[in-house]
């Protein structure tokens, strides 16, 4: 959906496109900064581990992940891949 700020009572008109699909899948951390993935393919499990794998390499404290029940995450297929209480070596 288009979208822009414009003056009251003035009315901005957006050309709609068709384009690819963009999946994002991402990380914040307490103080609101986004680590973003793109892709545009379907997101699989192999793409969230990863991600997840990725983003392991910039953390340097202990890190909590809250994954939520969005259908289209594979959380199960994850799970067993990306066991909890794994640890980067």
């Amino acid at each position: 959906m288009p979208y822009a700020w414009q003056p009251t009572g003035e009315t901005i008109e957006l050309p709609v496109t068709k384009g690819k699909r963009l999946n994002v899948l991402g990380f914040f951390t307490l103080n609101n900064d986004l680590t973003p993935f793109c892709v545009e393919t379907t997101i699989t499990t192999e793409i969230v581990v990863g991600c997840f794998e990725v983003f392991s390499q910039t953390t340097t404290k202990k890190t909590v992940v809250i994954i939520d029940k969005a259908p289209s995450i594979p959380v199960k297929p994850c799970s067993k891949k990306c066991p909890l209480g794994r640890r980067k070596a």
